[in-house]
């Protein structure tokens, strides 16, 4: 039997860590957005009593997952993942949480077992948190959209209000990869006014002028960010920095995308739009 699953890319613009005494109730606090690239899952049962991973250098956030659910269900099966990666991993845009969900989704299709997907949301949590590569990333992406993360946790348990800030058009430059677990042992911390401004009515351009803000106060601003960042300024658009990894990201009215488009033309650039519908089996 086989299963395929996808789940989304995505990008925090600031957050704050809102650790509590059980992973569950771990998570950051924050605004961010899921986008339409990310992670295709395909878990296929196999005759072979082992965990086969392709696709991945980096396969242990797979395979602790996947354990993960033969510990709910009772049952230990073999079983060949296969992941197909739209985006690059290290660079802020929540590939673990990613991979972690669609392993999940995927399986629970495989499997036929009909978990419910907030139980698969929270093993996925459980798993980044295991592994240090993120806080919020699941939380974001098993619901999609644009969103401000109002109580950190697993699905279930944190909570998110999504904005309905239209469809623009989202240009992304990665330019390094940095360490997720190593960044989040920094005392780094949004403060509580960007939240409530979010939720008060900001738009897109002050969500990327407080990310840029925040991103110059914790002291993650390279020269190679600088760089970017001036470019699209001097186009006439807002952007932000994306939380870990040295990524600029742009989220501007579809009508100046090309605009950007060419001042970005130097860089690998990856163009996108705001994912709505967040983790979900496919096949």
């Amino acid at each position: 039997m086989e299963g395929v699953a996808f789940c989304p890319a995505h990008i925090t613009g600031f957050f704050r860590a809102d650790i509590a005494e059980t992973p569950e109730e771990t998570g950051s606090v924050g605004a961010g957005f899921s986008i339409k690239m990310g992670v295709k899952t395909t878990a296929r049962i196999s005759e072979h009593n082992t965990i086969d991973v392709k696709g991945v250098q980096w396969s242990d956030m797979t395979r602790y997952a996947t354990e993960l659910f033969y510990d709910k269900i009772g049952e230990r099966r073999g079983v060949s993942i296969r992941h197909e990666l739209a985006i690059p991993t290290g660079y802020g845009l929540g590939s673990s949480g990613a991979i972690a969900l669609s392993t999940l989704y995927a399986l629970n299709q495989a499997f036929n077992t009909k978990m419910d997907n907030m139980v698969l949301g929270q093993m996925a949590h459980r798993a980044e948190l295991h592994h240090k590569t993120g806080l919020g990333d699941v939380l974001a992406a098993f619901y999609g959209g644009f969103e401000v993360r109002t109580r950190g946790g697993a699905p279930g348990y944190g909570k998110i209000k999504n904005l309905d800030v239209g469809n623009p058009a989202i240009l992304i430059v990665c330019l390094a990869p940095s360490s997720t677990g190593a960044f989040l042992q920094r005392n780094i911390q949004s403060d509580n006014n960007m939240i409530e401004t979010m939720l008060n009515g900001g738009g897109l351009k002050l969500f990327q002028d407080m990310s840029m803000s925040f991103a110059k106060k914790n002291g993650v601003i390279t020269d190679g960010i600088r760089k970017i960042v001036k470019q699209i300024s001097q186009a006439g658009s807002a952007c932000g920095v994306a939380m870990v990894g040295e990524t600029v990201f742009c989220m501007t009215p579809k009508e100046e995308e090309e605009k950007i488009a060419d001042v970005l033309r130097p860089y690998d650039t990856y163009r996108t739009r705001i994912d709505t519908q967040g983790a979900r089996v496919i096949q």
